[in-house]
């Protein structure tokens, strides 16, 4: 995991003086999983704060590229940290909120409509609401 960080954090950099914005978002995405995979091997919940950090920074560099696809991709990754290790109803309300945000996004992107369905198997009800069924 550390290798892997290490190499994202060169892509960022790389795309930082390119003026990649999106690509920044990106690698600072990947970041953020490869922290949440931390969180998953050593239960330790500093890496679970980490990654949501990150995960808010990568959403507003995506945001400022104004890359929509990559915009809503990143919402869909941070909503399934908070899927995957929900800490309270709060984290699974979260998770609802930033999935619609990436639905607004990209309604077509494949990896969206992956965290939606993740998110009603965990849930047992449409996190978009009955107008969407």
């Amino acid at each position: 995991l550390d290798q892997s960080a290490a190499a994202y954090e060169k892509l960022m950099k790389k795309a930082e003086a390119e003026k990649l914005t999106d690509m920044q978002a990106i690698c600072l995405s990947r970041i953020s999983g490869l922290y949440a995979d931390k969180f998953r091997l050593q239960k330790e919940s500093q890496w679970l704060d980490l990654a949501a950090r990150e995960y808010e920074r990568a959403a507003k560099l995506a945001s400022e590229s104004r890359n929509r696809n990559v915009e809503g991709q990143i919402l869909a990754d941070w909503a399934m940290l908070y899927l995957d290790a929900p800490r309270s109803n709060n984290d699974l309300i979260s998770a609802q909120t930033l999935l619609k945000k990436a639905l607004a996004r990209c309604p077509s992107d494949a990896s969206i409509c992956a965290a939606l369905g993740s998110a009603m198997l965990k849930t047992g009800k449409n996190p978009l609401g009955s107008k969407y069924i």
